[in-house]
């Protein structure tokens, strides 16, 4: 397998005798048993593409591809699809092809299996690199120097393969004393913690360091009936991103191991019988808080659907089935723009979001609602895209955001079909705002869509953000002249909310001047009001309007 954060592509192995190791044990300790959700098998896909994750090495920056015996360049687009296309991890031109079988046999150096057998790295600028014309070779292949690299050289191949874990290096027992000598100077350079491991025996058939491992970043083992303690042990497990042991028969204390884990952005222990003291340790987590909590997003987005059942008939709300390939799906928002009805499918403008509008959104309007007037964007040959998120209807006027994800093209698509096509409202009523030329001016820019900075509580009143950002955003549209109000709020998550039949739907913000502002709004305007916590998804750019349509059938 190949694995980088939470995602894995399962390979299709060059040398068919191999490819039966890639069975049901390991997609049950995948996705059962670690919850991952995007998980790719090569072998599912009809594809003559083969790939051996020992030709796969990503540094942190580059993800590296040799092209050998065991890999094809069908193999490598593949990674290069998954990787930089559908997940926009990296850039497709940080994903690097390197033509192993151009350069065997330069001198004894050359011959190896894999890409990762002549060289790894240590830490996201340091690779080991051979010696001799095949590493030197190598090294220009991957434009080394060119790249930001710097390449530790040693005398022996083997010497090139280590593994890294949370900044401590495997490194290989070689015999080679001027190897092992270079390896423990580069790693007191950069302050690496050092093992010199004996794999002797298994080199003999190939076999190298990374070869015997993958290194696990996310570990879900929520409501598995587990009992007794937390093992201490869990604290080795050093390049751990998520920890989710919530919702067992877990005891005992929290053990300070866990404060080891200094990359660990989400942690749950929730609903459990744990006693003692919270160990200070914990407090050197200094990336908790900063990822996204899956168990915390689905209480939060159950929040919201009861919230939205107590303002809609139960037989109006329709929920669409979850996209597991499409990790953004929840912000359903972006999918459409839907006026009375009227209904346009947009073709987003991240690439990876297009698979979104599928035929299970296109049969809920047509089939389930029977709505006559459902415009694909997609299916029009147009290089217009649009987020619905970047739409915003008041009643009187459609403000269409130009951003990264709309285009002028898109807001032209619109404009033609809500102004010239139904004649719901003049030309001069579907307004274009230029986001991108608003963005930076104090705090409050850098949104991702328009709606993320102003939404509407009613036809005359809308939620914009304090500030010069604010006071742009709201020359830019005209608000006065309009004939808006201007609710103006401290922080712009709260400039955000839903209006379903006349009842308010607000960020519950942890900003006390926004919420008394926007009650004050409501009272005065006879409006019921609710705050709704979305903070989890908010770390993700959502915001309330992103996991809704509202349609008028």
């Amino acid at each position: 397998m190949v694995a980088i954060q939470d995602t894995v592509v399962l390979t299709r192995m060059g040398h068919e005798s191999r490819r039966g190791e890639v069975d049901d044990s390991i997609k049950a300790v995948l996705c059962e048993q670690l919850g991952l959700k995007n998980v790719y098998d090569m072998n599912n896909d009809s594809i003559e593409g083969c790939c051996d994750g020992g030709d796969v090495l990503y540094t942190g920056r580059h993800l590296f591809v040799g092209i050998t015996d065991r890999t094809n360049q069908v193999g490598f687009q593949y990674l290069r699809n998954v990787f930089a296309h559908h997940h926009d991890m990296m850039d497709a031109a940080d994903v690097v092809p390197i033509p192993m079988m151009s350069l065997q046999g330069a001198d004894s150096g050359g011959g190896v299996l894999h890409l990762k057998s002549a060289v790894t790295h240590i830490d996201e600028e340091t690779l080991l690199i051979p010696e001799g014309t095949f590493g030197d070779i190598l090294a220009e292949a991957m434009k080394v120097t060119e790249r930001g690299y710097t390449a530790v050289r040693l005398p022996d191949v083997l010497s090139c393969n280590a593994v890294v874990v949370n900044g401590h290096v495997m490194a290989q027992d070689s015999p080679c004393s001027v190897s092992k000598q270079r390896i423990e100077q580069a790693c007191h350079e950069r302050d690496l913690g050092l093992t010199f491991v004996d794999t002797s025996e298994l080199a003999k058939k190939d076999a190298a360091l990374t070869c015997c491992s993958v290194l696990l970043k996310v570990l879900d083992l929520n409501s598995n009936q587990l009992s007794g303690p937390i093992p201490s042990q869990l604290g080795q497990l050093r390049r751990l991103l998520e920890l989710d042991l919530s919702s067992n028969q877990l005891s005992g204390p929290i053990p300070s191991q866990l404060g080891q884990l200094s990359q660990l952005e989400v942690l749950d222990l929730n609903s459990n019988q744990l006693s003692g003291p919270i160990p200070s340790q914990l407090g050197q987590l200094v990336e908790l808080d900063k990822g996204v909590s899956l168990l915390k997003s689905r209480e939060q987005h159950t929040n919201y659907l009861n919230t939205l059942r107590q303002h809609i008939p139960i037989n109006k709300l329709i929920c669409l089935p979850p996209l597991e390939s499409h990790p953004d799906c929840l912000f359903v928002e972006d999918t459409m723009v839907a006026i009375q009805d009227t209904v346009v499918l947009t073709r987003m403008g991240h690439e990876s979001r297009r698979g979104e509008v599928d035929d299970s959104i296109k049969s809920v309007l047509c089939e389930q609602l029977g709505l006559k007037n459902v415009y694909d964007m997609n299916n029009d040959s147009i290089e217009g895209c649009c987020d619905g998120g970047d739409v915003l209807y008041t009643g009187r006027h459609l403000f269409v955001g130009i951003t990264d994800r709309t285009n002028q093209v898109g807001f032209q698509y619109l404009r033609n079909v809500f102004a010239h096509h139904y004649d719901m409202m003049d030309v001069a009523d579907v307004v274009p705002i230029p986001m991108m030329s608003l963005q930076g001016a104090d705090s409050g820019g850098g949104v991702l869509h328009l709606k993320s900075a102003v939404t509407h509580i009613d036809e005359e009143t809308l939620l914009i953000p304090e500030g010069t950002f604010g006071d742009i955003l709201a020359e830019a549209m005209k608000v006065t002249e309009r004939g808006y109000t201007a609710v103006r709020l401290p922080d712009v998550l709260s400039c955000n909310a839903v209006v379903v039949n006349g009842h308010v739907m607000a960020q519950d913000s942890p900003c006390c001047v926004s919420k008394r502002r926007i009650e004050q709004a409501c009272h005065e305007r006879d409006l019921g009001l609710t705050f709704v916590d979305t903070s989890e998804l908010a770390k993700k750019d959502a915001a309330l309007t992103c996991c809704s349509v509202l349609l008028s059938v």
